[in-house]
């Protein structure tokens, strides 16, 4: 199924060249998601009728809280799989992430043992399900990334699958038994099973791997994960989940349930192919910024194909959103599909930018990435904060898709900076030492015979493009290197006619 769809694809995409190993897995990892979406289609007016808005907004809480909890389990080591050399130091990241996340899972669940706080309240019983689902959560998303490294995204796409379809299931079997809370547990149950899915997957007893590189080790060669990355992913996993919660706290939990189901309308098919297409870029992107210290081709026509994607999607659910919605899911459900047409300008621009969100790690400025995620949070709560002042669901929702817009659309431009320009210190600086062909000494920018020779073609000796700059001079220097002009100065008229030196020539 997911080659088919894969090919289908394809063939309407003549008008772009054939696709290679990155357009392949791509494709492998959207065609898994297409049909967990379908699945997710064709079960959603279904359970649409079985339960509630006040149930699906629960749910949807409970996902919110969990979610952002996972993100913090793991310590974010999770991202840094992809990036060692070493199969030995990534299998080390892996561990180190399933250990944090099974250690946070198992405190979080004595604290709610002891005491469920005023925010968990509507749950009730439901609330003591969520350490288990932190836990599986966190591993899933450790061992998406190893798969990806291993190439494995056939069964990643796979994985996505079997998923949706437990989840369903489940959540339809256990209404049909008349227990209220069958969402919930549904979503726990498809959590566990993948987990055990990837567990079978990876086989944790392979040697060979894992013995050179300890916890400790892994910990500390990588220790930007937590002081950056981690703040950086909860400021934006907050970003993405406290709207629910926010709903649910000033406008009840109804308008929670329709807000959570226009997100998962909408909002989390695009979140997935984003993902996909991500856990794809990130490991090309990262192979050749590093061989060539710029990704600008490969970041650029991702985003356009994205744009052209998103937008056929996007622009269907703005004209007709609540009509879909009133059809498919009944008449009850006409809100979440008003709510689906304010958010489908919003949601293209943060489509595209989700998609390629790493380049600021593959460019090693994980402090740019935190600073926006904060940027970001704050004009989320300060968007949502207009409907709660007004006492209007309708100014909360427009102010959530201006401030996640705007928001995106400066990460937008500062990723395409990352992919053009390296991490802003410098062209020279940012190519690795091999690559770099000219050598600085003494104040001097030098240029090598290698690249004099090629600079008539506009390449260095290493093949690459280069920078804007003089022939001399092939990347712009840093601000506090000064470029020496070595060509002699002009002799004035009156000592070439004192000194009987003739007519000067044409300097260069």
């Amino acid at each position: 199924m997911i080659t088919w769809l894969s090919t289908m694809v394809r063939a309407g995409w003549g008008r772009f060249p054939p696709l290679g190993p990155f357009g392949r897995n791509v494709m492998t990892l959207a065609g898994g998601t297409v049909v967990a979406q379908a699945v997710m289609a064709v079960f959603l007016p279904v359970l649409a009728r079985l339960y509630s808005a006040e149930e699906f907004g629960i749910c949807a809480v409970f996902t919110s809280v969990g979610t952002i909890a996972a993100v913090i389990a793991s310590g974010r080591y999770d991202l840094s799989i992809p990036i060692p050399a070493s199969d030995s130091e990534a299998w080390a990241l892996f561990r180190l992430a399933t250990w944090l996340a099974a250690g946070f899972a198992l405190g979080s669940g004595l604290l709610l043992w002891l005491w469920i706080p005023a925010l968990l309240a509507p749950l009730g019983s439901l609330a003591h399900l969520l350490p288990l689902y932190i836990a599986c959560t966190a591993y899933s998303t450790a061992a998406g990334y190893w798969l990806g490294r291993e190439g494995d995204f056939s069964w990643v796409s796979l994985s996505r699958i079997i998923q949706a379809v437990a989840i369903l299931g489940l959540q339809v079997v256990w209404s049909c038994l008349g227990y209220s809370g069958g969402l919930v547990i549904g979503l726990v149950s498809g959590a566990a099973l993948l987990s055990l899915l990837n567990l079978a997957r990876i086989r944790w007893g392979r040697s060979g791997v894992h013995s050179r590189f300890s916890l400790t080790q892994a910990a500390r060669g990588h220790y930007r994960s937590p002081c950056f990355l981690l703040p950086a992913h909860a400021v934006n996993t907050l970003g993405a989940q406290l709207p629910v919660v926010f709903m649910n706290s000033f406008f009840g939990a109804a308008m929670a349930g329709f807000f959570g189901l226009a997100l998962r309308l909408v909002g989390l098919p695009l979140q997935v192919i984003s993902q996909s297409v991500n856990q794809v870029f990130f490991p090309h992107a990262s192979r050749e910024y590093a061989a060539r210290g710029e990704c600008a081709a490969l970041f650029t026509r991702l985003v356009k194909r994205l744009f052209c994607i998103g937008a056929v999607g996007l622009g269907l659910a703005l004209l007709c959103g609540p009509l879909l919605v009133e059809v498919v899911m009944g008449e009850q459900w006409r809100t979440a599909g008003r709510i689906i047409q304010i958010l489908a300008p919003f949601l293209l621009i943060r489509f595209v930018s989700s998609a390629v969100g790493s380049m600021s790690m593959i460019a090693g400025r994980q402090d740019v990435d935190l600073k926006w995620q904060v940027f970001m949070l704050v004009l989320v709560l300060a968007g949502l904060s207009v409907g709660a002042v007004f006492d209007d669901w309708r100014l909360s929702v427009v102010g959530y898709g201006i401030g996640s817009a705007v928001a995106f659309s400066a990460a937008l431009v500062i990723c395409y900076r990352f992919a053009r320009y390296g991490s802003g210190r410098s062209c020279a600086d940012e190519r690795p030492a091999a690559a770099r062909p000219a050598e600085q000494e003494n104040g001097d920018v030098v240029a090598s015979e290698a690249n004099r020779k090629a600079g008539a073609s506009g390449t260095d000796a290493a093949g690459n493009a280069k920078c804007p700059a003089p022939a001399v001079v092939p990347f712009p220097p840093p601000p506090h290197v000064a470029v020496v002009d070595r060509r002699p100065a002009a002799v004035p008229e009156r000592h070439r006619r004192h000194h009987g030196l003739g007519t000067p020539e044409a300097r260069p």
